[in-house]
């Protein structure tokens, strides 16, 4: 967030595509970004970090301050906000961290224990609903109503 923020919910930027379905993988390791937008979301999350791929895996520098919250808006309702203390994790390689954001093979997101390392959820199987929650371990994790960005994704 800046000092500054040019939107009601405090983003410095919004912006949207096409509705893609998603996926909850509690056992998956990233935050998988659908194949038609991929490019323009990474752009937008690493536009100012240095990053490299090691080992098949995204790593940037560990500075938190460097990257940006991340606002997921779902269900064209709830902007659902992962900090970079949700993304940016050390796995032990000195001054790089891993960031678990990978391109989905296919064109829908697939959101991982990333996601739920934030919130809290709760499986009705036999009502066929989720229910999500801010975690008490993630204080800055938030889910906030709000309105789709009038701004287009730029390709």
């Amino acid at each position: 967030m800046s000092e500054n923020p040019t939107f009601p919910n405090g983003a410095k930027s919004q912006y949207y595509f096409d509705s893609k379905p998603a996926y909850l993988d509690s056992f998956n390791p990233f935050i998988q970004i659908p194949k038609n937008g991929g490019i323009e979301i990474y752009g937008i999350i690493l536009h100012q970090i240095k990053y490299e791929i090691i080992d098949n895996l995204l790593m940037g520098p560990c500075d938190r301050s460097l990257y940006d919250t991340v606002s997921l808006f779902i269900n064209d309702k709830y902007y659902f906000k992962l900090t970079p203390d949700a993304y940016v994790l050390d796995i032990g390689m000195g001054d790089k961290c891993f960031i678990p954001f990978l391109y989905n093979n296919d064109d829908y997101w697939v959101l991982g224990e990333p996601f739920f390392r934030n919130f809290y959820s709760v499986f009705d199987a036999q009502k066929g609903v989720i229910g999500l929650a801010p975690s008490l371990h993630a204080p800055h994790a938030s889910i906030t109503k709000g309105q789709l960005p009038a701004d287009k994704l730029p390709t």
